[in-house]
């Protein structure tokens, strides 16, 4: 009842007896972790959701809010930690995989990010995401070269990762269209670079509006 009414201090005062309840100790963490995320006490929601995966790894709960909290830091090597240990738990979750393939893209290790969508895409080739994080370390290999190395001798080398990259984004265009924020950019930096005109326009245009 203190939960549903949002009144963390009476939460707070039967939270000690309320976690000696083994039958309903997963949903007593869900609200105490809830409650200091409430409060902005960030320490404590840290601690409570780790506590929580810890005795439930599966559960729908503790590691998704646990991604979001070390995505929201950067704390990309920690994120990558608790993914694995999830993956561990249960190898067949499509779910772990995808973050995991998310975080290595973030982290910059885009081959290993791209086999992991790539793999994925093997079984379902329907999954947005999956098509997003392998379009996107493909693209990202081809900035990051394009970068570092402005000479011709690598110019090949640079258009070949957008030409990699171009059918997945377009898949996850075709997939995801409201969500231009996402496939805009780097659909209009690989039209230009592979002088697809028609395409670019279209883009172009979109891009203004």
């Amino acid at each position: 009842s203190a939960y549903k009414a949002k009144d963390s201090v009476r939460l707070m005062k039967y939270i000690p007896l309320a976690l000696k309840d083994t039958a309903h100790h997963e949903l007593v963490l869900q609200y105490l972790s809830e409650t200091y995320q409430q409060m902005n006490d960030t320490s404590n929601y840290h601690k409570t959701l780790c506590e929580g995966f810890d005795h439930y790894p599966l559960s729908s709960f503790f590691y998704p809010h646990l991604i979001e909290y070390y995505s929201g830091r950067s704390e990309w090597e920690r994120a990558l930690e608790l993914t694995n240990r999830a993956i561990r738990e249960d190898s067949t979750q499509v779910m772990y995989h995808l973050a995991k393939s998310s975080i290595l893209l973030n982290e910059g290790d885009y081959d290993r990010s791209f086999a992991i969508s790539d793999s994925i895409l093997q079984t379902n080739d329907s999954i947005p995401e999956a098509n997003l994080y392998a379009g996107l370390a493909k693209f990202n290999q081809g900035v990051t070269l394009d970068k570092r190395n402005r000479s011709a001798n690598y110019r090949k080398t640079i258009l070949n990762y957008y030409r990699d990259a171009l059918p997945y984004l377009e898949k996850y265009r075709a997939m995801q269209p409201e969500r231009k924020d996402t496939w805009a950019l780097p659909l209009y930096t690989i039209y230009l670079n592979l002088n697809m005109g028609k395409q670019f326009d279209e883009i172009d245009k979109l891009i203004r509006k």
